[in-house]
């Protein structure tokens, strides 16, 4: 499948299948003491089940057509995805691939508008407290991210860096909208802008600074 869409949307990583609410019982005893864990949350939505259900939804509706766009996943990817993509009838519209080194990652992303970042949900336990790495390659990249996540602090560290544009894991119709005024309005897309001041201070190197002075003050 060529990668020459309007519209790119990328995601690398590792990425399991889920559809619907998951519901996890508990079952080990540190699930009761510990303050936070990952059982406090619902995983459920980091996928690209509720990406793929809007595209579905453009695609159905006939308001975008093959070479409009192009879910384009790859890394360790369940390959539940390319079922549910055929029963969707967005085959056209999605390519998922293996691992690729570290040089090729970067180019392939580099070769996206849209960076895609699912989170997970929370529950009557709690909020996710996870910050993935992710979010702070993508904004090393600047291309805009599409965040399917409720609040959380991943998202209020990305609100200043230009780059988000977050909505509601399970509000399809509005991902859908989304999607399509990014393929037909090319400057809504460069309306997300990176702030290089603020990104930069997430910069590996920048960080390892920062890590250094607090040791030499502590050693002072």
């Amino acid at each position: 499948m060529a990668s020459d869409a309007k519209l790119i949307i990328g995601y690398s990583g590792s990425l399991a299948f889920y559809e619907g609410t998951y519901k996890r019982r508990r079952n080990s005893w540190t699930d009761w003491f510990w303050t936070y864990n990952h059982y406090s949350t619902d995983p459920s939505t980091r996928s690209a089940s509720y990406l793929f259900r809007a595209v579905a939804l453009l695609v159905k509706s006939g308001r975008i057509q093959k070479g409009d766009l192009l879910i384009d996943l790859w890394g360790n990817i369940a390959r539940d995805y390319k079922t549910q993509a055929k029963e969707l009838g967005i085959s056209d519209f999605v390519r998922i691939e293996g691992y690729l080194s570290k040089t090729e990652s970067l180019k392939r992303s580099e070769h996206c508008d849209i960076m895609y970042l699912p989170m997970e949900s929370p529950t009557n336990l709690g909020k996710p407290l996870f910050i993935p790495g992710k979010a702070f390659e993508y904004m090393q990249i600047g291309k805009p991210i599409l965040a399917l996540s409720h609040d959380c602090d991943c998202i209020d560290i990305l609100k200043t860096s230009g780059l988000l544009a977050v909505l509601k894991p399970n509000a399809e119709n509005d991902i859908a909208e989304w999607i399509e005024s990014m393929i037909r309005n090319e400057d809504k897309r460069s309306s997300y802008s990176p702030n290089p001041d603020y990104i930069s201070r997430f910069a590996f190197r920048n960080i390892t600074a920062q890590v250094a002075g607090v040791f030499d003050e502590l050693l002072n």
